[in-house]
């Protein structure tokens, strides 16, 4: 079988290919190159793989399998790699294989000659290294030790009490190096350092031969880390200094969720068509989007009239709520393992195959670089493989076009006012594609603000749908709370002194031994922000002078705002479209009905696309 490989968990990027024989294990090389592109491996390496293939005379449907360098390394920087290769095996219906990085970096050094003991140091960067010692004989290259994360001034002195003679080759050393001067140590070549295309065909073929490629099942793949996130090292560091009996439970649980196997989330459909209505009576063109910028891996198919064929989502709400809030390692880790599944169950549903789609739309900003960066990687992969347009989407506007669906008629000019956990602003929606934004928030966005004082009081996370539901059973009066900049004579928000108001409330009355009547504070707290969203919607609908509003994002789907804009607002004769519930929180029909448009239009992203956490919207 015809094999790309590629590798992009150090600075330099790795492409292969290959002819493998399976019976063997045995590999001929076509084609190798090597890239240095620190940062910058999601702009070019598709680009670099079209030379590739063009150089050896090949298309990419002469493919047959996908290898991949699983790491350790930069987690980035693996995980675009990784994210990328399976969009390519998914496009392809190809095989995915993964290979240590480490091990393409020893077998580097076993082309070049070097026998005996070898230790490979690479960069894992805070001021740590991936440490892995081989022997190499003239049979290949043997792996003394599994994979682990070190300080390297611990390797040094472990290494030079256990060896009496070690070749030492990595990135690694390009930080360290003067740690490991002198006897038991000597330096291989610095052009042997990183990893190259034939070394990583070999680490393949070894795996493929061994035993330990894997499946080939794209996903099943998953980076190899070695380490936790941040987040989950200090709770489990803060959980083992806990001596309270009653600790033990949870010491428990989080050691269970660490050490398991199944690290897949439940897809949901919040809406999706019958079966019998899938495919049947659609008309192209098909639209299938893919939405990561935060904790939600989704994914949805619509038709040319926006008709929604498959709408599905795979929450991280679970791995994230024992922590208040998002963790942007941890999402990036959960849509890494989330992205197939989730793609192709949504095919699935929508009974087409990759062939009948005419575009794939992705957001690509903005939002969490980390975990962006997965959806745009996997969808450019995907469109390399079937040669299908790649679409960039902002995902504010999908929050804008989620009112689309509500109301299909819709038309602009209106007003939109954007709240969720990371925005809070005011939208002149002149025409679609063309917006001018007319306020937005100074500090805090609304969703933030929900989620601190929630987790102020220890309920949990998501914070905004839990105090939402308190609040329907307190007084909104009980509590005076500031209404900032209410009376600002402008169009901008603030919301980070009526947080920082609500939570010294708290813990004063804590301070003093009193109880806190929960609901009345929920209520007077949503108040305070109902009230400003509200004057502030009405004073940018006469400064359009428009009569339509519309909301999106998270926050949009609070009952006490939705009936406060519909009152307030209505009896000035300004109209609210309100998205149904399940179209506030991010999802990927949203996305796709931009790219419906943007398709349409004739706009097209190139592969070289990188993710954006800061995007401004579109203007004419």
């Amino acid at each position: 079988m015809r094999v790309l490989a590629l590798d992009t968990a150090s600075t330099q990027m790795v492409l292969a290919l290959a002819d493998f024989g399976e019976a063997d294990a045995s590999a001929t090389m076509v084609a190798s190159c090597q890239v240095d592109a620190p940062r910058q491996a999601n702009q070019v390496l598709l680009t670099q793989a079209a030379r590739l293939l063009a150089d050896a005379g090949l298309e990419v449907s002469d493919i047959d399998a996908i290898v991949v360098g699983r790491g350790p390394g930069s987690f980035t920087g693996v995980r675009i790699g990784v994210a990328t290769a399976k969009g390519l095996a998914c496009g392809l219906a190809a095989p995915l294989y993964g290979a240590s990085t480490l091990d393409a970096v020893a077998w580097r050094a076993w082309w070049a000659g070097v026998r005996g003991r070898l230790g490979v140091v690479a960069d894992a960067m805070r001021k740590e290294v991936y440490p892995v010692r081989y022997a190499l004989d003239d049979a290949g290259v043997t792996r003394l030790e599994p994979d682990t994360v070190a300080k390297p001034a611990q390797v040094a002195q472990q290494w030079a009490s256990e060896e009496s003679s070690l070749m030492l080759t990595g990135d690694g050393l390009l930080k360290y190096a003067q740690l490991f001067e002198g006897a038991p140590f000597e330096l291989a070549p610095q052009g042997l350092w990183l990893p190259d295309g034939q070394g990583l065909i070999s680490a393949f073929a070894q795996a493929f031969a061994t035993g330990t490629v894997g499946s080939g099942d794209a996903a099943a793949l998953v980076p190899v880390y070695t380490r936790l996130s941040d987040a989950e090292e200090n709770e489990q560091l803060r959980l083992a200094q806990m001596t309270d009996p009653r600790d033990a439970e949870r010491r428990a649980r989080l050691q269970h969720e660490i050490e398991r196997d199944d690290r897949e989330m439940r897809i949901s459909q919040p809406r999706t068509s019958h079966a019998h209505e899938r495919a049947a009576g659609h008309e192209a063109p098909f639209i299938l989007a893919i939405e990561s910028s935060c904790d939600e891996t989704a994914a949805a198919v619509i038709d040319g009239k926006r008709a929604i064929l498959a709408d599905c989502i795979a929450s991280q709400i679970d791995f994230h709520k024992r922590f208040g809030g998002v963790v942007p390692e941890i999402a990036s880790r959960k849509h890494t393992e989330a992205i197939v599944p989730t793609v192709m169950y949504t095919m699935e549903q929508a009974g087409l195959n990759f062939s009948d789609l005419s575009a794939v739309a992705c957001t690509i900003g903005p939002g969490l670089v980390g975990a962006l960066v997965v959806g745009v990687a996997f969808a450019k992969g995907l469109c390399f493989a079937t040669g299908l347009p790649f679409i960039g989407v902002n995902h504010l506007e999908g929050h804008l076009y989620a009112n689309r669906y509500v109301d299909p008629a819709l038309e602009p000019p209106f007003v939109a006012l954007l709240v969720s956990g990371g925005h809070t602003m005011l939208v002149h929606v002149k025409d679609w594609g063309d917006y001018a934004v007319l306020g937005s928030t100074l500090d805090d966005a609304v969703g933030e603000a929900f989620d601190k004082v929630a987790k102020a009081l220890e309920l949990g996370y998501p914070g905004g749908p839990i105090l939402s539901k308190l609040a329907q059973d307190g007084d909104a009066k009980a509590i005076n709370f500031p209404r900032a900049m209410m009376h600002s004579g402008n169009l901008q928000f603030s919301l980070s002194g009526l947080k920082t108001a609500v939570i010294t409330y708290i813990n004063e009355q804590r301070k003093a031994g009193m109880d806190i009547d929960i609901p009345n504070l929920a209520a007077s707290f949503t108040a305070a922000i109902v009230d400003v969203l509200v004057a502030k919607s009405l004073d940018a609908c006469k400064q359009a002078d428009v009569d339509i509003l519309c909301i999106g994002g998270g926050v949009a789907a609070n009952p006490d705002l939705r009936e406060a804009l519909k009152n307030e607002l209505g009896k000035r004769g300004i109209r609210v479209v309100m998205p149904e519930l399940s179209d506030c929180a991010d999802n990927a029909s949203m996305i796709a009905s931009v790219g419906l448009d943007l398709f349409e239009a004739g706009k097209r992203t190139g592969l070289d696309a990188d993710p954006q956490a800061h995007m401004p919207l579109r203007t004419k």
